[in-house]
């Protein structure tokens, strides 16, 4: 916990835990792989995925790394092959994220795919090529261009008229659910505004839910704001919702 730091994006050890989670709960998942970028980034889904492994007595997943500026994955995708996983997570940016894909397609090897909302870009599919339908993904935000969303139709409605330049999209509706958030605390931190003033309004902020996220929780112990996400397929060439919102199941 930093004191001073208030997140909304859920954090990689909640993400890798849910993709996890639905690996081995929904797609019966045997054996895991994760294809994960050698530093504290990739390290974190690696982690976040043994993690849930062990809590339920399962062997841990074989991991292969690459380094942020490497071009060619063909012995990673082999690597990933001969460990028989049924399931690569893939914890990447976009382009290795895609590459890896192409690579596995490459060579006939085709588990179920998971990856971080990190891989998410619109060259994607185009870098990725056909291996990559079928790829699960978490979001943690609604659908920009989902108009039977009332908050979603005043997000569209706000960037028409205050920022009629920017990209309706993820990052600028991300940003609109930040500055909303920011917004309220600054409203209940009164006029009399402090930096105090304004991290005790935020410490009580409990299931506010004026954004379009579906709701925002900060304590004086818990700065992560949300700890919830759906997931998304890509169907077509395109990103399809396929679940409801989800949260990390606790083992006792």
């Amino acid at each position: 916990l930093k004191k001073n730091i208030y997140a909304i994006q859920i954090n990689y050890q909640t993400e890798a835990t849910l993709l996890a989670q639905y690996a081995l709960d929904t797609l019966k998942s045997k054996k895991i792989a994760v294809f994960y970028q050698n530093d504290s980034f990739g390290q974190e889904g690696l982690d976040a995925v043994n993690a849930e492994l062990k809590a339920r007595s399962l062997p841990a997943a074989i991991g292969v790394s690459y380094e942020p500026a490497d071009t060619n994955f063909s012995a990673q995708a082999l690597k990933l092959q001969t460990s028989g996983a049924d399931a690569v997570v893939i914890w990447a940016v976009p382009k290795p994220g895609a590459s890896i894909i192409a690579e596995m397609t490459k060579i006939g090897y085709a588990p179920k795919l998971l990856a971080s909302d990190v891989i998410n870009d619109p060259s994607l599919f185009q870098l990725a090529g056909p291996g990559i339908e079928g790829l699960v993904i978490p979001a943690w935000i609604p659908a920009y261009d989902d108009l039977t969303n009332p908050k979603i139709v005043e997000y569209q409605a706000f960037m028409k008229k205050y920022a009629p330049n920017e990209a309706i999209g993820g990052f600028s509706l991300s940003g609109y659910c930040e500055a909303m958030v920011m917004a309220e605390g600054l409203k209940r931190a009164g006029k009399d505004l402090t930096r105090d003033s304004l991290e005790k309004a935020l410490d009580t902020m409990t299931n506010y839910t004026g954004s379009p996220l579906p709701s925002v929780t900060y304590t004086a112990s818990d700065h992560a704001g949300i700890k919830t996400a759906y997931l998304q397929v890509a169907k077509g060439g395109k990103w399809v919702s396929f679940t409801d919102w989800l949260t990390v199941k606790q083992y006792k």
